[in-house]
């Protein structure tokens, strides 16, 4: 008689194989894998659409997770947020894996607005979320009777 069966936790699978007959018993352990779980990125936290006034800082904040660690990027409107001295960004990854990013707008003004992505990317895959910022346009104010004369 021949007879196979397999074990499963819950990150290890293994394949048992038992045969036997009157004279004998024979156990065979015939494969064992460890499964790790699916290590591409998402993102676990993130900002949300805003409107802001210029000239008032700002802060959006990006986490993800993933295996390796993922690392992050920015873009505005799908152009690359450039560190200067209206853009600051910074990143970084805790104990438990999970990476944490910010892009701070010092002094934002209307060509700031737009729509900003994060991107988490690692050699598993990537994942991204995205929200538009605006930002306040000026308020104009003219007479309308004088559209007319």
């Amino acid at each position: 008689m021949f007879l196979c069966s397999h074990l499963c936790s819950s990150q290890r699978f293994s394949l048992i194989c038992i045969h036997h007959n009157a004279d004998f018993i024979h156990i065979s352990h015939l494969l064992s894998c460890v499964y790790f779980p699916d290590g591409t990125p998402r993102i676990v936290a993130s900002f949300s659409e805003r409107v802001v006034v210029p000239g008032e800082p700002f802060s959006l904040m990006c986490a993800a997770k993933g295996a390796p660690p993922p690392t992050i990027t920015w873009t505005l409107d799908d152009e690359p947020v450039v560190r200067d001295s209206t853009y600051k960004t910074s990143q970084y990854t805790l104990s438990d894996g999970l990476t944490v990013s910010h892009v701070n707008v010092s002094s934002p003004q209307i060509r700031d607005g737009g729509v900003y992505r994060c991107a988490a990317r690692n050699s598993a895959g990537s994942a991204e979320y995205q929200a538009r910022i605006n930002v306040r346009g000026a308020c104009l104010l003219f007479n309308i009777n004088s559209l007319y004369t």
